[in-house]
């Protein structure tokens, strides 16, 4: 047993039951054996890996992750969402099956009367460990290629996760500025983050020319991740697959992909990696969502201003201690020059518009 040297909480107890009870169904065999590998203690959840041993079969293994029963807002509710999540991480799943490249984590089993999920482990890197991997300074230029196939399948899988939940309804522009001007009164109201009233009317001005030009067809709702991040998605030999479900819901198109967009370019901060190669790999993954998508469309300009005011907000509000705090500090620095940017271009129509 590793990750954490206490012995893991009896809450994982009747879920092994539970599973050498239904080996038939959720293995293909009754012969198994489930021994514990490693235990992890998180804040709201405990996270167990196992071991599953066939007989002479190579083993495989599986993530049980059993949420804490004080977790808020309540037992019922985190039922719930438990069983939501279940649910859409087993469509996904499904509905990826066709790609040979991509895919979402295979989910085992649910039991909600116990706050469980259980998936089966995926083997690859994190597309953190992969890019600081074969992206940084010293990773040789043969990487190149791949590197930039795999940030085009990043943003195929996107484009791919998007048609799973379609219609005909619409985000507003209005919606989107309402969203970030919670987070800028946040900021204004925080004395230590130096935002002024007239730092928020000028980006409610900003997002006022953005919005003029953004098209009502850019604005259909489809389905997005709401939690993509760079460590949610594993590169898996030459395939791109994707964790942890539960904030799924309907929004923007460009949300997601904005989001890593931003996202990478914060590994500039840290510098393992040249700031022309992250650049170079967002247009690698912005072209594999779409080709004819820039980098100057409106709306994908208004949900980079989104999740930069987003971030500057939380890390303006929660203080963190003092070496992380001297790390989230450089990285308020880079977003107020990012917006800074922003307004230094004038009120002008963005190009193409």
């Amino acid at each position: 047993m590793s990750a954490d040297s206490r012995q893991p909480p009896d809450v994982f107890a009747p879920i092994l039951v539970l599973l050498e009870k239904d080996a038939a169904a959720h293995f293909r065999t009754t012969a198994v054996r489930l021994t514990p590998c490693s235990y992890e203690e998180r804040p709201f959840s405990h996270v167990m890996r196992v071991e599953v041993g066939r007989g002479s079969d190579a083993p495989s293994h599986l993530f049980v992750k059993v949420f804490k029963s004080k977790t808020p807002p309540g037992v019922d509710v985190v039922r719930q969402v438990i069983v939501r999540d279940y649910e859409t991480t087993r469509r996904v799943y499904d509905w990826m099956s066709v790609h040979p490249d991509l895919g979402a984590v295979p989910p085992v089993a649910c039991y909600p009367e116990h706050l469980a999920m259980v998936t089966e482990e995926v083997r690859g890197r994190t597309l953190l460990e992969y890019l600081h991997r074969h992206a940084s300074w010293l990773a040789p230029q043969r990487h190149r290629d791949e590197v930039d196939a795999t940030m085009a399948t990043v943003g195929r899988w996107l484009r791919a996760f998007q048609g799973i939940d379609s219609s005909g309804t619409r985000v507003t522009v209005d919606g989107l500025r309402d969203y970030i001007d919670v987070r800028l009164r946040r900021l204004v109201d925080e004395a230590a983050a130096d935002f002024s009233e007239d730092d928020r009317q000028r980006v409610l001005r900003h997002i006022q020319v953005l919005g003029r030009h953004v098209a009502s067809d850019d604005l259909v709702e489809v389905a997005v991740h709401a939690d993509m991040a760079l460590g949610n998605l594993l590169v898996s030999d030459r395939r791109i697959v994707v964790l942890d479900f539960t904030m799924a819901k309907r929004g923007s198109a460009l949300f997601d992909l904005t989001r890593l967009f931003v996202q990478m370019d914060l590994l500039a901060v840290k510098p393992y990696i040249r700031g022309s190669v992250i650049q170079r790999l967002q247009r690698a993954m912005v072209s594999g969502y779409d080709p004819a998508l820039t980098l100057e469309h409106p709306l994908f300009r208004l949900h980079l201003l989104l999740h930069r005011i987003n971030h500057l907000t939380t890390l303006s509000v929660n203080r963190a201690p003092l070496l992380e705090e001297l790390y989230n500090g450089t990285v308020r620095r880079r977003h107020r020059q990012w917006l800074a940017a922003q307004f230094e271009r004038g009120e002008a129509p963005p190009p193409n518009a």
